[in-house]
């Protein structure tokens, strides 16, 4: 199962979409700045409300229970796409013990 999917089927349409455009606007903070941001960082950078960063933070946990941020799944993907095994097609297909192949 990929993480759109999982996500797709804990969450809902919308707020899946949601959480995966919040998990690439981390992604995308991490890589750059090289640390995890912060919720002054996505009101400032992205014009997130702090309610909101806190709402997908809670579904993040949720869906991922001892993960407290994406982090670990951004290094992942990271990671992969440095040894040249990153495809579009495995977007999401990272092992954090949740099913995903």
């Amino acid at each position: 199962m990929t993480l759109g999917a999982y996500l797709l089927k804990k969450f809902g349409v919308g707020d899946s979409v949601r959480l995966r455009t919040w998990l690439v606007l981390w992604a995308m903070f991490l890589e750059l700045e090289g640390r995890e941001p912060t919720v002054d960082d996505f009101e400032t950078e992205f014009g997130m409300s702090k309610s909101t960063y806190y709402r997908r933070l809670a579904q993040w946990q949720e869906a991922f229970p001892g993960h407290r941020t994406p982090t670990v799944l951004v290094l992942q993907w990271q990671a992969a796409s440095a040894a040249k095994r990153f495809t579009p097609a495995r977007l999401g297909r990272v092992d954090l013990g949740h099913g995903f192949a």
